[in-house]
């Protein structure tokens, strides 16, 4: 056996021949070793040093020497227990997962696929750049990052680190971003944004492929603040999607056969299809549902078990030593909950605030590119809708018990809404041709629906917000495939069932929604870490029939 620990991740370095680079993930520390002394130490595999020196042909004192360096670096298994200060895996999790995708070169002639209702829109929230994400970058492109940082930073600081990739591959160089980008200034704005040294990974965050065949799934991923309004659809951003997949250029992979759970599998395109076809469902639990019924469909072998409180008691059991893991299984706060609550309170607190008083304003501030968007209606009086998508200025006339006609639209179409006194208001002729209805009752609410790429925009109560963020996450994480990240598709979805029931279990009466953004960033984390993932496979209860009876146990009621 080894001496080294295993826990160790070592590779080449990215462009100097011959050195060697070591991560020690219970400190943090990074070792540089020529390589013929790393080969060395692999060499301590339980021999004496004097048959380790013989076969390596230096002398014991040379070995011998050696071997207490590299103890007192702590690398060695009986030397030095590692700390606590970087997270491991639970003891309790399993060293048998694996998952079902992997990272393949893409397609050269993919077709980008989105789903109908996606949509999300960068408004600058911030958020990513101060969660210490690793951000690769390659070696023209790490040169180009340290240009950068010379002219707008100055001489004395380097913000380009390495960082391992895998046991023997050749580590990467990546961005230190550990707690805040060094390029964010004061504003919180990017110093480097579109410029050629800006790196690939921030131009396709917070977008995730994954292909099967030549199709290529967009989606999002709900790491940051900026995904709480949506924003723009998907579907009108392909061109753009395309060009990010190529710049990822490795993508998550699809096998052709799926591990539905531990009993069945099945061909992917069909399995791949029952995920799809789930997510034009009603709520989050509605989806749930109708992905594993899908499944289960397409593979009559299934057994059905019940049991699914059961299973729901043993994950609430599950610990992990990953801070996102542990802080989501207890249903604690995020890790970064300082920045997290400060930028989704901006936007989601502010922006989706809805003042409705008896004959005064409903206010709903922040939308899309956080314009204000007001809804004055007094009794028998005018609406007036400010700040539309590209400043244009946009009248509403409202006769007592007359026609109301809005102008100025986005493509110049006339936008006629019709108030009559006490009764409804209509807004035809949308971007996309949808109706956008306007309600406002005397002393009511303010309801907007129809909103662009069919997805409901509706002023919604604060719960009823964080029930849609829920959705919106299960959706987005069916149809970007991501439960393939689990060792079976049960599994995932075992997982992403806990995730909504987290999400929306005790909303505080106060700002529900702002609370379950936060929870969605959260799980978000979590699901994709490596540590869940070894968690559910340390239990063969996951089947269909066992996760159908957890959604039916976990659904709020």
């Amino acid at each position: 056996m080894n001496r080294l620990r295993p826990e160790l991740i070592a590779g080449p370095h990215p462009v100097e021949a011959g050195v060697w680079l070591v991560y020690d993930p219970g400190s943090g520390r990074q070792f540089e070793f020529p390589e013929e002394g790393w080969r060395l130490a692999e060499a301590f595999d339980g021999r004496s040093v004097a048959e380790i020196a013989s076969d390596v042909g230096l002398t014991e004192e040379v070995v011998a020497g050696f071997s207490e360096q590299v103890g007192a670096l702590g690398l060695w298994t009986d030397r030095l227990a590692p700390s606590s200060a970087i997270p491991v895996v639970s003891r309790a999790a399993s060293d048998d997962w694996a998952p079902q995708w992997s990272r393949s070169p893409l397609d050269p002639a993919f077709t980008i696929a989105v789903h109908p209702d996606a949509t999300f829109t960068c408004t600058g929230a911030g958020t990513c750049c101060e969660q210490g994400y690793v951000i690769p970058l390659t070696p023209p492109q790490a040169a180009s990052v340290r240009r950068a940082a010379l002219r707008v930073l100055g001489p004395d600081v380097d913000p380009v680190g390495m960082v391992p990739t895998s046991p023997g591959q050749p580590w990467t160089f990546a961005l230190d971003n550990e707690r805040s980008c060094p390029f964010l200034d004061d504003a919180r704005r990017c110093r480097i944004h579109e410029r050629a040294a800006y790196p690939d990974a921030c131009r396709i965050f917070p977008f995730v492929f994954a292909q099967l065949g030549g199709t290529v799934f967009a989606s999002v991923a709900h790491r940051c603040a900026c995904g709480a309004f949506g924003g723009a659809p998907l579907s009108s951003q392909r061109v753009a999607l395309a060009s990010r997949a190529r710049r990822a250029g490795r993508v998550y992979t699809v096998p052709e056969r799926t591990r539905v759970d531990r009993t069945n599998e099945m061909a992917s395109a069909p399995a791949v299809a029952a995920l799809h076809a789930a997510t034009s469902e009603g709520s989050a639990f509605d989806i749930l549902r109708a992905a594993v019924a899908g499944l289960a469909a397409a593979v009559p072998s299934s057994r059905r078990r019940r049991g699914g409180g059961d299973l729901a008691e043993a994950l609430g059991a599950l610990t992990s030593d990953d801070v996102y893991v542990a802080a989501a299984l207890a249903g604690g706060a995020h890790p970064r909950r300082r920045e997290v609550r400060r930028d989704v309170r901006r936007l989601v607190g502010e922006a989706n605030e809805i003042r409705a008083r008896r004959g005064g304003p409903s206010r709903h501030a922040g939308a899309t590119i956080n314009e204000a968007n007001e809804i004055r209606a007094p009794r028998g009086g005018s609406a007036r809708r400010g700040g539309a998508a590209i400043g244009e200025a946009n009248e509403i006339r409202a006769r007592r018990g007359g026609p109301s006609r809005r102008a100025g639209a986005t493509i110049g179409e006339a936008n006629e809404i019709r108030a009559p006194r006490g009764g409804s208001a209509h807004r035809g002729g949308a971007a996309i041709s949808e109706a956008n209805e306007i309600r406002v009752r005397r002393g009511g609410s303010a309801r907007r629906a129809g909103a662009t790429n069919s997805e409901a925009n509706e002023i919604r109560s604060p719960r009823e917000l964080a029930h849609l963020e829920a959705t919106r996450f299960v959706r987005d994480h069916l149809f970007g495939l991501r439960p393939y990240h689990y060792a079976t598709l049960a599994e995932g979805l075992a997982a992403l069932t806990l995730a909504a029931h987290r999400i929306l279990a005790d909303l505080p009466r106060r700002d529900p929604h702002i609370a379950a953004r936060e929870r969605v960033m959260l799980w978000e984390e979590a699901l994709t870490t490596n540590a869940l993932p070894r968690l559910m496979t340390s239990s063969d209860a996951y089947d269909l029939g066992r996760i159908a009876a957890l959604i039916d146990a976990l659904e709020p009621k």
